[in-house]
């Protein structure tokens, strides 16, 4: 796996004209940094074997998952809750054997999928999930 030094390698990119690199001093560039998601997963993966060990099961990493739900449930507001959770995804995703690319292109593909889906009419006053329509066959 890459090493953590590269855990905050990225880019600079203006928002408003696409201009990418260094030269974006101008006083109307509003800059955001774009990191590379697949090395930071793997850079992610990297540090959690070394902080958590290699034996760090998905039962554990579930129960991790149960916790910061409920945290989450108690202040919703609060992005580092949400953020817990997806690292802890991530975890479990590379516990699994696959490199920072490989969820990558996984998110992609889901994110097709879902996209090709019918969903169900949805009511914003309930609490009950938003569901695809299966196909009853």
């Amino acid at each position: 796996m890459p090493n953590s030094s590269h855990i905050l390698s990225s880019i600079d990119i203006c928002t408003q004209c696409g201009r990418l690199g260094d030269r974006l001093d101008y006083p109307c560039h509003r800059v955001v940094k774009i990191i590379d998601l697949g090395r930071f997963i793997d850079d992610k993966a990297e540090w959690s074997r070394r902080t958590f060990g290699i034996e760090y099961n998905h039962r554990r990493i579930l129960n991790h998952i149960r916790k910061e739900l409920v945290e989450i449930e108690e202040d919703p507001s609060d992005p580092m809750e949400w953020v817990d959770v997806i690292f802890l995804a991530l975890d479990g995703l590379s516990r699994q054997g696959l490199w920072g690319a490989q969820v990558v292109a996984l998110m992609q593909d889901k994110h097709k999928i879902n996209l090709g889906r019918t969903f169900a009419p949805f009511d914003p006053h309930s609490d009950q999930p938003g569901e695809h329509v299966r196909d009853k066959s």
